[in-house]
């Protein structure tokens, strides 16, 4: 199997020893291949073979003094088959129970769920999966008013 390539933000470092800990500390982690840390992003490219756990990474830089970040991405799906505030409660709470999910709402009227996550731990399948399998359906996902903004003005410029 080939090496997969993660990358970690590091809060805590502040000069060239700091960054000797951090890459010493994960190079010795069992899977990791090499780590290579930029003090300036305040972040570590790790190279992992498959037997790497990110549990294991997190530790190892904790050991040292340092702390990883969590990443957290925030995505809206659309979510049918809802009707009632019972309905919402049930989709909230399969959600929120996924690991790498901090926090989710739903929303009966805009048939959507808001989802901040941490896109190393969860995907989008198992959203789909978890709702699916309390009886509702995730239908996509609802664009950004970013992504709407950028189809106006490609629109426009028709």
């Amino acid at each position: 199997m080939g090496l997969e390539t993660k990358k970690l933000q590091i809060e805590g470092m502040h000069c060239a020893s700091c960054v000797v800990s951090v890459e010493k500390a994960l190079k010795a982690v069992e899977g990791v291949e090499n780590a290579t840390v930029n003090l300036a992003t305040e972040s570590v490219v790790v190279e992992v073979g498959p037997d790497a756990k990110d549990e294991e990474l997190r530790k190892a830089v904790e050991n040292v003094g340092y702390a990883v970040a969590e990443r957290k991405e925030t995505e809206t799906l659309k979510v049918g088959g809802m009707h009632c505030a019972s309905c919402v409660a049930t989709v909230e709470k399969v959600l929120k129970g996924i690991e790498g999910v901090s926090d989710a709402s739903v929303n009966l009227a805009t048939e959507t769920a808001r989802v901040i996550y941490d896109p190393d731990a969860v995907a989008y399948e198992e959203f789909v999966k978890a709702v699916g399998d309390v009886g509702y359906e995730i239908t996509g996902r609802q664009e950004t008013a970013e992504e709407d903004e950028s189809e106006l003005d490609k629109d426009s410029r028709r």
